[in-house]
């Protein structure tokens, strides 16, 4: 009689599959914080340059397992901010500002990292998306000042915006006063004001 042999069971390949998906789906992803950011711009003109910023977003930075053996840090977070909110403390320039960004068709700019690597001496250079309009563009940022304990994370964040790249055309007055195609971008990440008051409050206690 011919005998028919038992299926064989792949366990290795379906542990490697189930590793996979647990890792795709964030199972094994390393500690969330809150974070606020600071966020400053700064541009020139061939009048005089100018200054800017915004209430500060609260969002979610979240980091590998380390336990993977990588010896750099993965970060991955997202802000989205309202254009609306962007000033720069001058009624007309805000205005012209506001005008250029599209508020109406386009209120929202976002800006996303997703597994950027952070090298162990905390300084160093990532890349993000940066999402204005209905452009979305990879952006090379500076990241400096690192630091992480039991409260959250904090660092500095620096990059900057090509006006043209991202299809926007700032108005000049009578034709001679030009607005600078480069705005600097600086985001100081640090924890939410409520969480620095409760960890001020639970070392008193």
């Amino acid at each position: 009689m011919c005998q028919v042999s038992p299926p064989r069971r792949y366990v290795l390949p379906s542990l490697a599959v189930f590793h996979f998906l647990v890792a795709a789906a964030g199972l094994w992803a390393g500690p969330t914080y809150q974070a606020a950011a600071d966020i400053r711009f700064r541009g020139t003109s061939t009048l005089h340059d100018f200054e800017g910023s915004m209430p500060p977003p609260v969002f979610s930075v979240r980091l590998s397992d380390r336990t993977t053996g990588q010896s750099d840090l993965a970060v991955s977070a997202e802000i989205s901010v309202l254009a609306a909110e962007l000033t720069t403390h001058h009624e007309k320039r805000d205005m012209n500002m506001h005008r250029m960004l599209d508020l109406v068709h386009f209120p929202v700019i976002k800006v996303s990292v997703a597994d950027a690597r952070i090298p162990e001496s905390g300084n160093g250079e990532i890349s993000l998306l940066l999402r204005i309009r209905d452009r979305t563009e990879t952006i090379l940022a500076r990241i400096s000042d690192w630091h992480e304990d039991s409260g959250g994370v904090s660092f500095l964040l620096d990059f900057p915006v090509s006006l043209k790249t991202f299809g926007l055309r700032p108005p000049s007055l009578l034709g001679v006063i030009r607005v600078g195609d480069e705005v600097v971008v600086t985001c100081d990440v640090h924890p939410p004001i409520e969480n620095q008051v409760a960890g001020l409050v639970g070392k008193s206690g």
